[in-house]
């Protein structure tokens, strides 16, 4: 989101659909889940200590400020009308890709509450 908007959509495009709601999102990462998708490559995360919880805590609070004040910035219209690139959901528009966020960062804090219960 640090990208200037005209960049985006120079390399990325318009959308060709409705944005999806977060419900619609989150159902279609369970579909592709649900067929064989996997996180490869680069985003697969190296396995951590459970010494560095703290600092990884501390490290995603401090990118979620920079990322809501990036937000901030941005008008309705812009979040549903620029695309950006998703490993296994293709490309979705940036309110899209927010709600992803979301899920995926909430989804990650339950796997970690339960392996450190």
């Amino acid at each position: 989101m640090g990208l200037p908007l005209w960049f985006l959509r120079i390399a990325f495009g318009k959308p060709n659909r409705p944005a999806r709601s977060y419900e619609g999102l989150v159902q279609r990462y369970q579909e592709k889940l649900a067929t064989g998708g996997r996180a490869s490559g680069r985003f697969v995360p190296p396995a951590a200590p459970s010494s560095s919880v703290q600092q990884m805590s501390t490290t995603l609070r401090d990118l979620i400020k920079r990322l809501s004040a990036r937000v901030d910035r941005w008008s309705d219209e812009d979040l549903d009308n620029t695309l950006l690139p998703h490993p296994l959901l293709g490309k979705l528009t940036v309110r899209e890709m927010l709600f992803f966020t979301i899920h995926h960062v909430q989804h990650h804090q339950r796997l970690v509450e339960r392996d450190s219960a």
